[in-house]
C-alpha cells in the first residue's frame, strides 16, 4: 500500500482523485485530461508498479489499466465504471 500510495503522488496531479473500490481496485479520477494523457499515465503507473522496492523488500505487481471518459463515453458513473471494468478485462 506505501509503494501504490507514493507511485500515484508522484504521478497524479493536486484535484485528482484517487479510491480504493474494494479489495486490490482502486479507481483514479483525472480531471481535465484526454483519452491520450489518460492511457500514458495509466501506462506509466503500471510500469512503476511492476518493480517496487521498499527498504528490504522487491516485489513485482501486476497492474492492469481500464479507463472511460466523461461525459464523451459515459453518462453516469455506473457507465464509466461498466466501461472501464469491460476494458480492464479486454486489455
Amino acid at each position: 500500500m506505501q509503494a501504490l500510495a507514493a507511485a500515484l503522488r508522484r504521478n497524479l496531479r493536486q484535484g485528482n482523485i484517487c479510491a480504493r473500490l474494494g479489495g486490490d481496485e482502486f479507481g483514479i479520477v483525472l480531471k481535465y485530461v484526454g483519452l491520450n494523457e489518460a492511457s500514458s499515465k495509466g501506462e506509466t503507473l503500471r510500469q512503476e508498479l511492476a518493480n517496487v522496492e521498499l527498504p528490504g523488500y522487491k516485489w513485482s505487481f501486476s497492474t492492469a489499466v481500464g479507463w472511460a471518459t466523461f461525459p464523451k463515453e459515459a453518462k453516469d458513473i455506473d457507465g464509466l465504471m461498466h466501461l472501464t471494468d469491460k476494458r480492464i478485462y479486454t486489455a
